[in-house]
């Protein structure tokens, strides 16, 4: 997380009374540099993000001069332009703003009696606080999504309404193959990513934990999340990531509990923003605390079955479930499958004889129903049972 151009223009708005003349579209871009732009050897050295400060004097007279030195800012990747103006310059031409606006390129402007040594020693003042303020809100909520309790607040330097909200959302972005160096990723995300997702700093904070981008939001609950999934599926990086999130927390105590929600929504790809509360049987299943009883609930029915090959296993397996979706009608389960009426039912007989079980009897239905749950959970969510199955393998 770092400084955006949006906060770096109220500073300079109060302190020198800042005029912002064009590419307001830019003010979620970010600013970790700062460079007092003297002569054009500088523009070498200007990294992505920087903020360039430069005096109007020397582009005064030549258009064409002005609009290219700003393009060449621009292909630098410069986050933000402050132009030094004159007492006999009141504007800038039109095609300037133009050119701002259309590269999204914020340009502001400052009075040209101000002291440049301490402007730059106020915007590199600006940049040192926030990276300070990200660090310690990383380690602060690393700790209660860990469970690391008793906590102690952060020691920023500003006041965040997001730490005195009374909702939060966990929102889980996976991180992508490519960008798994965490100097690399946080460099994209503050400068590429996370800007194009608008997210309003007071109410939001994202940072890297483990095998995702984690992000807490306290407003926006509705449109956040698909606006994330959105970005990520445009972008270059991301577009194969995957977005989830837990329920809505009313306190940090639960976070933990949200986070872990949010990670196991994230095993199941139905859709391109994955919700825990939409998960139905299986957020139930999730919560058992014992999964050796959802071992045995599968191993005495559906582990009956691992004997079959491959082939009729899979054949079985599909036949069983389209039955039961069909609440046990052979002629549906036949025409939702496209086999014939006969073969379902010698299937159906064949699993009644192999399980042990009434495939006619709701309570045996029921049992069986649980165990496919059960099999598709331990698919999508193997971590879940690593325990019990040491454990069986031990007595095994």
């Amino acid at each position: 997380m770092a400084l955006t151009v949006q906060e770096l223009f109220f500073y300079l708005s109060e302190v020198y009374g800042a005029e912002f003349c064009a590419g307001k579209e830019g003010v979620f871009r970010t600013v970790s540099w700062g460079y007092y732009i003297e002569d054009k050897s500088i523009i070498d050295d200007l990294k992505t993000g920087s903020c360039a400060v430069c005096s109007l004097v020397p582009l005064k007279d030549n258009e064409k001069a002005f609009l290219s030195f700003i393009n060449t800012l621009n292909a630098k990747e410069v986050s933000v332009i402050i132009i030094l103006k004159s007492h006999s310059i009141a504007s800038f031409p039109s095609s300037i703003s133009e050119l701002c606006n259309n590269l999204n390129l914020a340009l502001i402007m400052l009075p040209n009696s101000i002291n440049i040594a301490s402007l730059m020693q106020g915007i590199a003042d600006l940049i040192i606080k926030e990276k300070y303020d990200a660090l310690e809100l990383t380690h602060f909520f690393s700790k209660i999504i860990e469970n690391s309790f008793p906590y102690t607040q952060p020691q920023i330097l500003k006041p965040y309404k997001l730490l005195e909200s009374k909702q939060y959302l966990i929102i889980l972005l996976s991180l992508p193959e490519k960008l798994k160096n965490e100097e690399s990723l946080n460099f994209y995300l503050d400068y590429s990513f996370n800007p194009k997702i608008n997210l309003n700093k007071d109410t939001s904070f994202y940072f890297i934990y483990k095998n995702y981008i984690v992000y807490i939001i306290s407003n926006n609950f509705d449109s956040v999340p698909s606006k994330i999934s959105l970005c990520a599926k445009e972008d270059k990086y991301f577009f194969k990531s995957a977005v989830s999130l837990g329920n809505i927390a009313s306190s940090f105590a639960d976070f933990a509990l949200e986070y872990r929600h949010a990670v196991f929504a994230m095993c199941f790809k139905d859709s391109p923003v994955r919700e825990y509360k939409d998960l139905g049987i299986y957020k139930i299943l999730s919560e058992v605390k014992d999964t050796s009883v959802l071992l045995d609930i599968y191993n005495s029915t559906l582990g009956k079955l691992s004997s079959l090959s491959k082939e009729k296993y899979t054949f079985y397996i599909n036949t069983l479930s389209s039955y039961l979706e069909m609440t046990g009608s052979i002629n549906e389960t036949a025409s939702s499958s496209s086999v014939h009426r006969n073969t379902v039912s010698y299937r159906i007989n064949k699993l009644s004889e192999l399980l042990g079980m009434d495939l006619k009897n709701g309570h045996d239905r029921y049992l069986v129903q649980t165990a496919l749950y059960i099999k598709t959970l331990m698919e999508k969510a193997p971590e879940l049972f690593n325990d019990s199955l040491h454990e069986e393998n031990k007595r095994g």
